[in-house]
Formats: C-alpha cells, structure tokens, sequence
C-alpha cells in the first residue's frame, strides 16, 4: 500500500506499509520508520487530561495493523486500524519531530558553544524591563537556554532580593545551605567560598545525588580589588576533547568519581563521570570540583590513564582562550547553568559580599515554554 501527498511544512514523498512498520519517504531524501505499535500508542485521539492519558497501555492489541492508510483533506495521514473501531490521525510536522532513524541526522543541540570571547557579549537586561516585558524576559530565558550565561542589571542591592527575583523564573531549590546563601569572607569558614581565596573553577554541589540545575548569584557589595569571576563553557571544553583526545573525553565520560563534602552535621556525597553523555553521544552535564573530589577508586591499571584525562581536562579548562574573567558590578545578578558552566573566582580584598539561591530547570524551561506559546498567540 502506498500514498503520496504534500504537506505545507513537512512533504512526504510517499508512505510505504510494511509487516510491522510505516516507511514514510520524505521529499528531504530522508526515510523514517514508525512501529504500528508506536502509532497506535500514540493515537492522538486516545482520551487525555491536559497532554496526560488516562488508558491503559494494555489495552492496546499487541501487534495493531493498519486496514488503509491516506492522506485525508487536511493533509493529515489517516490510519483506519484493523480489527478495530478506531482511527488515528497524524500531523506530518508532529511525525516528523519525531522521526529518529540511521538516516536521519542527530537532533542539534540548542547550546551555543562560547570561550574567552563570551565576557564582551554576555547577554543581559535589565530587571525592572523583564518584570514588564514578556518578549525581553523569554529572549533572556532563551539566552540562559541556549548559553548555559546571562545577566540582569540594576536589580535592588537589598539581602533576599535575590529570592524575589528567582520566582520569576521558577521555584527556589532548598538545599543543605538553605533557600539562599550569604557568600562573604568569614571567620572559621566551613567552606573556602566563606574567605577571600581564589577559588578554581567548578560546579556547586557536586557532591549532591542530583545537582541543582541553575545557580543565580546577586551582587550587593563588590570588593575593591580582585574578586572576579572565572567561568568557563564546560560544553566547550567536552568537545575539545572529544576532537583532539577522544581516548581521554572517553574516559572523562564513562568513569564515575566520588564528590564531598563532611561538616559537623552533614557528609553529603554525589557520584558522577565529569561528563555525562545522552543516548546520542551529545553532552548532558558537567559535574566537577577539584575541592570535593574524592581519591579515586578505579581498577590499577586505570589510575594513569584517568590521571592522564583528567589533567588534559583541567590545562584545557585554564587555557585563556576557554576562559572568561569578569568582575560585575553591584546591583548585577549572573544565572549560570549549574550543569554546565565552571564558575571560579580570583583572590580579593576589601569587603565582597553576594548571595546565592538555586532553580531548578523543569520550572525554569515551563516558564520559557509559556512564554513562547503566549507569543506566538499574539
């Protein structure tokens, strides 16, 4: 059995049945298999709340089969199910979203790679116009997607602001260190982040089960010397080694190490390749902190070679072209992706004095999700 029809968006050269599977042919020279089984289960007439089902998958035939497949008047394809009272009707721009074979390419990734030369174009705006605008707060959103970086300005130097202006774009994650953190030199620290020490560049804690995902920090006093910021695309630097070390981004990628951190009432601890990879090979997080890593704890005769990697990751990281130092100013408020980008910062004196929350993605990506369905309704 076999139809053609075109489609505005997505053409469909022609669609083929076989025993298990519809073979659609696109006019892009691409071909896409879908399992009949795929396509029943994903019926877009099965009943649903909202986008959730309320079936149950064992409902379902184990093996449906089509009787006809066309293309109807809307240029939907239409398939009447064998044995059934039931017809699916599909999008060819909804199945072509979903369209993943050897044939078709990997699904580009949003993130937008960036070095040194990121510090002249960090994307920014200013607080009281996105508490206003919605098109400059979902650009701004987009730009904390997409870049892993962004900044607002003229935020009010006030403690706790920084509580505010999180639950605009998604809900404060408590952590051990509570709903916000003084960061400011101290005495007896528990931490280095409490003194006025060079800090290398990280990730904040690592040695979390599961990581917060963005990292917000509010700048209320700046000290009068030193205490830049050093961040760096941890993005960049995986694909640097996946293209000049591929042995050692290997590595890096698939064995796990231990981050900690003890005080008096807490030992947490996470565990973690500094790469974490998706099906596809693209790269899924960051996770690392000279501070808290722990001895590692590999066969012998991958001692060296991780050792091997893991400096080659660290020369990489220092190199002044993968890095940017920034010194903000009071009343600025950086995002960073936690999950991504390495942030450090240099030596200082004088008095220095940020806090610091933590949001997760799920609440902030709703948030942009949102946005974009209200613009493109305008």
């Amino acid at each position: 059995m076999t139809v053609a029809k075109t489609y505005q968006s997505d053409t469909i050269a022609n669609s083929v049945t076989h025993k298990n599977f519809l073979k659609i042919k696109w006019e892009d020279g691409y071909e896409s298999d879908f399992y009949y089984l795929w396509l029943r289960d994903n019926c877009p007439s099965t009943p649903r709340v909202n986008c959730q089902r309320t079936t149950d998958p064992l409902d379902l035939p184990p093996q449906p089969y089509p009787q006809t497949v066309r293309i109807n008047e809307e240029y939907h394809i239409e398939i009447v199910w064998a044995n059934e009272d039931t017809i699916s009707t599909f999008e060819p721009t909804w199945l072509k979203h979903y369209s993943i074979t050897e044939q078709t390419p990997k699904k580009s990734t949003q993130q937008k790679l960036w070095g040194a030369e990121k510090a002249d174009s960090i994307i920014k705006a200013d607080y009281h116009e996105i508490l206003e605008n919605e098109a400059k707060l979902k650009d701004w959103l987009l730009a904390v997607r997409d870049e892993g970086i962004a900044l607002l300005q003229n935020v009010p130097t006030e403690p706790e602001k920084i509580l505010e202006v999180a639950s605009h774009f998604g809900c404060i994650r408590e952590t051990y260190w509570g709903k916000y953190v003084d960061i400011k030199s101290i005495d007896n620290p528990e931490s280095d982040a409490f003194t006025n020490l060079r800090i290398l560049p990280h990730t904040d804690l690592s040695y979390f089960a599961h990581p917060p995902a963005y990292l917000l920090f509010h700048y209320l006093t700046v000290a009068s010397q030193g205490g830049s910021n050093i961040l760096v695309d941890g993005f960049k630097i995986a694909e640097v080694l996946r293209r000049e070390a591929p042995e050692k981004f290997k590595i890096l990628s698939t064995l796990p190490v231990q981050f900690r951190f003890q005080h008096t009432d807490a030992d947490l601890i996470g565990e973690s390749a500094i790469f974490s990879l998706d099906y596809y090979g693209n790269i899924k997080s960051i996770r690392f902190s000279s501070r808290a890593i722990q001895p590692f704890n590999f066969p012998s005769e991958m001692i060296k070679p991780y050792y091997e990697a893991y400096r080659t990751f660290l020369e990489v990281c220092n190199q002044d072209e993968y890095k940017m130092c920034v010194k903000f100013n009071e009343g600025d408020l950086l995002i960073l992706d936690n999950h991504r980008v390495l942030h450090g910062r240099t030596g200082y004196e004088g008095k220095r004095f940020m806090q610091s929350a933590f949001i997760e993605r799920t609440e902030l990506m709703s948030r942009l999700s949102v946005l974009n369905r209200k613009s493109k309704h305008l």
